[in-house]
């Protein structure tokens, strides 16, 4: 939905909250959680209404960045900033969404410096609902588990569903901005498609934005011609899912699913036989993962 809104009101269309912005910008919540804003003085009135009727107005509140926080959100922002020094070999940036607005943002800032206090990071907070972590790092970063461990903590304990998504590890400055920008959209993407999934990384999206750019009408195609012979079977069809997410290997598959290995095993031949694609050749398997995440969407 970003997407098409931003592309209907192009420069009119705002993806990130800043208390200098003109005070003409509305800004309003997505279905998918993202804020945007469009400003009033160059958009059409009638398309302005019809925003306030279909979708909620976001509740914003100021946030206050430190100097750091500041120039680094400056320059991942705006072309003419001056780079942000940094005293270690790489950095990533860890963007994170939450379900809902969050009034008192230094809550949930302390809990992420808690859970990562072994690591070196600085916080950003784009509005009351999306942010970046900024991980600098020598050696090892923060292992997926820990991103894993506190989503399933904020969900049980506070009620908040977070979403990460996993930057790609950088070591030269001068490609940050670039590189954040193409994250972001992946981001978004994921967060349409992959809503089940709290922790994503930047890799896992490729599949998606290529489908971005089909027609529905190929899409349909393609899942039609690949797994028309099982897509009624969702038991089936969630076996061969895990499977896949387990890489393949049906012994942790068997895990994840509670069942014997062999009862794994039986379905996966079952498959196989019924759509004649043998999904325990990669090659093979690509094809069906593709048409399991259009059949997913659709």
């Amino acid at each position: 939905m970003i997407k098409e809104l931003e592309q209907r009101f192009g420069s009119s269309f705002y993806s990130n909250y800043n208390p200098s912005l003109p005070k003409t910008i509305k800004w309003y919540t997505a279905p998918t959680g993202e804020t945007f804003g469009i400003d009033t003085t160059t958009a059409k009135g009638e398309e302005i209404a019809l925003l306030d009727i279909i979708l909620e107005k976001a509740l914003l509140h100021p946030i206050r960045l430190n100097e750091k926080e500041q120039q680094w959100l400056n320059y991942i922002t705006y072309s003419d900033e001056n780079e942000p020094a940094y005293d270690t070999d790489y950095f990533r940036f860890i963007h994170f969404s939450t379900s809902h607005e969050i009034e008192n943002t230094s809550e949930l800032n302390d809990i992420f410096l808690q859970s990562f206090a072994d690591h070196k990071i600085t916080i950003i907070w784009k509005n009351n609902q999306n942010g970046v972590i900024i991980e600098f790092f020598n050696d090892d970063p923060i292992e997926t588990d820990d991103f894993e461990e506190l989503s399933a903590a904020l969900t049980a304990d506070f009620f908040i569903n977070v979403y990460f998504f996993i930057g790609t590890k950088l070591s030269n400055i001068a490609v940050a901005r670039q590189q954040y920008d193409w994250e972001e959209q992946c981001f978004a993407v994921m967060k349409d498609y992959s809503a089940s999934q709290h922790v994503t990384y930047y890799h896992q999206a490729t599949p998606y934005l290529m489908l971005e750019h089909v027609p529905i009408e190929e899409l349909q195609k393609i899942a039609s011609h690949l797994i028309k012979e099982v897509k009624l079977d969702k038991e089936l069809i969630k076996t061969i899912q895990v499977y896949f997410k387990n890489n393949l290997n049906t012994t942790l598959a068997a895990k994840e699913l509670f069942m014997h290995r062999n009862t794994l095993q039986y379905r996966i031949d079952k498959f196989i036989e019924k759509t004649g694609i043998d999904i325990k050749h990669f090659d093979q398997a690509v094809s069906v993962y593709l048409a399991l995440i259009i059949y997913q969407t659709l």
